[in-house]
């Protein structure tokens, strides 16, 4: 009876650190790995082993938490699907090689801090969801060919380049 309590214990703890994350979650990073040329990143993801496993993702409690992909050589644009990431609280992508505009959906993950997509290609209007965004705190978008303005209250922000 003790081995019998002991296996389903073992089985238990087995399955909380494997436990998955959303498929929408895991399909929002598939679709950035994707549509930012994932296989010529120099930290490239094999996407047949955990998303806890992949370098650059950070997961807590069965969402993703952080996108940290700085200097990985990302090119190709950032996909809308990044809105189902809704427990992000830091994504960084600085210094690759990504084009294309801002996605509106970037303000979907609502507990989302800090924003940085310095020294990249991007063009276009800032959208203007990301500065009505309650939880920012550090926005960086510096280096790319970015137009519009910020609103005057942007009182959240510690940070802002």
């Amino acid at each position: 009876m003790k081995k019998i309590t002991i296996s389903i214990f073992l089985l238990f703890i087995c399955g909380i650190i494997t436990a998955a994350i959303p498929e929408k979650e895991k399909q929002a990073l598939i679709d950035i790995y994707t549509s930012t040329n994932g296989d010529q990143w120099y930290h490239s993801w094999d996407l047949n082993k955990n998303p806890s496993q992949w370098k650059g993702v950070t997961i807590l409690n069965d969402h993703v938490l952080e996108i940290n992909l700085t200097n990985n050589n990302l090119s190709g644009t950032l996909p809308k699907s990044i809105s189902n990431l809704t427990a992000l609280k830091v994504f960084n992508l600085h210094k690759n090689n990504i084009t294309g505009i801002i996605p509106n959906s970037i303000s979907y993950p609502k507990e989302l801090k800090s924003l940085k997509l310095s020294l990249n290609n991007l063009y276009g209007q800032i959208p203007k969801e990301i500065v009505v965004m309650n939880n920012l705190e550090y926005l960086d978008l510096f280096f790319n060919n970015l137009s519009g303005k910020l609103p005057k209250d942007i009182s959240n922000l510690t940070k802002l380049t």
